[in-house]
């Protein structure tokens, strides 16, 4: 019989005749994916929702109320981003391996080289995480086993929030490192000045710099005025011959010296006194400055210890992982239908090329002539 190829009923007609073989073939092949279905393990998949925090909740500024920074509660996309990192971790992979002894559980061989492999290949294939359209991840684990898979789910999750909060906390012990660096030098810094003040105050006798610089301004000038006075009129006397009056401005000069030595407690022949009360304020001004941002750093520092060791967490739970009471695959039904819709397709493809070609000498074709 020929078949005209563009019409359409003449591959209605070409169905209708092998109606029978096609419905058994799809038939057949449903049965048989229905049985090999039956024998695929039940997997149960559990969820847990949540959301990234925003690290800025961890800042002392924060904490304690100063500084302008503005408080936010979740994270923005690069948090997210850090929190879908640390779920790709080698760490939560071995955590997870450790607790629940997935060597065992998937079966794989620990002799065979290609094992962590193996492992991580199975273990991801289980596992998702991902942002979802509210901006919040979804984690889920699937398992055979259905009473354990919500503790995995979990279990992973608590591991994530410990990675995330270790990536903050590292750099907060770096900048609690660095404030105690900076304490420990100012320290050293003050030390290093006490002793320097001390030894100018001996040099130079300072006991009590404000009673000595007011001397300094007032007495010391009048006195050194006198003396220049007295040591003028001596050598005039001494010109003139006259001894007694020689005597008395000479006994005068002697006293005046001596109050001067008293004043300054120096020997003003050999140091000046007013250039090592320069030294001293220098000095003292720069211990201030040190003691004030030695004070400044303390405080930083302990703000940083505080928020240190009162951590926070870096992830918000919104849903725990329940057990689940139903399986997530295999989906016997789609497996079925999907095997009998392609039975069906190339069932229907085979007799049509079949028909449409009866005149083809095919054992001609297929040895070349």
């Amino acid at each position: 019989m020929e078949y005209n190829r563009d019409n359409l009923l003449d591959v209605l007609r070409v169905i209708f005749k092998w109606k029978k073989p096609i419905f058994l073939t799809c038939l057949g092949v449903g049965i048989l994916t229905a049985a090999v279905s039956l024998m695929l393990s039940n997997y149960y998949q559990a969820t847990t929702i949540f959301y990234a925090a925003s690290p800025t909740l961890q800042s002392p500024a924060v904490i304690f109320g100063d500084g302008n920074q503005k408080l936010e509660f979740y994270g923005e996309s690069e948090d997210v981003d850090r929190v879908i990192q640390c779920a790709n971790s080698n760490e939560l992979l071995q955590f997870m391996t450790q607790k629940f002894d997935l060597y065992n559980h998937y079966e794989i061989d620990t002799n065979d080289i290609k094992a962590p492999y193996r492992l991580s290949k199975k273990f991801y294939g289980y596992f998702t995480i991902e942002k979802n359209e509210r901006n919040a991840i979804e984690l889920s684990i699937e398992d055979k086993d259905r009473l354990k898979v919500a503790d995995m789910a979990n279990s992973a999750r608590h591991k994530i929030n410990e990675i995330s909060n270790g990536l903050i906390r590292q750099s907060q012990v770096e900048i609690i490192n660095s404030y105690t660096k900076q304490i420990d030098e100012k320290q050293k810094t003050l030390k290093i000045l006490s002793d320097s003040i001390s030894a100018i105050r001996k040099r130079y006798q300072i006991f009590d710099p404000e009673s000595q610089r007011e001397m300094l301004g007032e007495q010391i000038p009048s006195i050194k005025a006198t003396l220049a006075s007295d040591k003028a009129t001596l050598a005039e006397f001494k010109k003139q011959g006259r001894q007694d009056s020689i005597n008395v401005i000479s006994a005068r000069i002697i006293g005046n010296t001596e109050k001067l030595k008293s004043l300054t407690g120096a020997d003003v022949s050999n140091l000046d006194l007013s250039e090592g009360m320069s030294r001293l304020d220098q000095l003292i001004q720069i211990e201030q400055t040190i003691m004030e941002e030695l004070g400044e750093d303390k405080s930083n520092y302990e703000k940083y210890k505080a928020a240190f060791d009162t951590p926070k967490p870096a992830l918000f739970i919104q849903n725990e992982a329940d057990t689940p009471v139903v399986k997530s695959w295999p989906k016997r039904s789609i497996f079925v239908l999907g095997a009998m819709f392609m039975t069906f397709f190339f069932s229907l493809l085979g007799v049509l090329i079949i028909e449409y070609n009866r005149d083809v000498n095919w054992k001609s074709i297929i040895q070349g002539k």
